[in-house]
């Protein structure tokens, strides 16, 4: 990763970047239903600062092996500023 990637993960990562082996799991049927769940929580803390908050990545493809961890794409209003690129 070049530096300039680095520095903004560092900026925006909770607790830093962690060393960690990369395991593909099968495809968990119950993905869907736990993410609507912390889409919910995600709604409570922000309300209306987030215009979607959206699934994305492979466990959001349905029958397609994954990383066991959820991606979120928040959507903000397009007058606001991006950090990160």
């Amino acid at each position: 990763m070049n530096s300039e990637a680095g520095v903004c993960l560092d900026a925006v990562l909770i607790g830093g970047r962690k060393e960690r082996a990369i395991v593909i799991v099968d495809y968990d049927t119950g993905w869907p239903q736990r993410f609507d769940a912390l889409t919910q929580t995600i709604r409570d803390a922000v309300s209306e600062k987030a215009v979607a908050v959206e699934h994305i990545g492979s466990t959001a493809v349905p029958g397609l092996g994954a990383k066991a961890m959820y991606r979120r794409g928040r959507r903000k209003p397009t007058n606001s500023a991006r950090v990160c690129a």
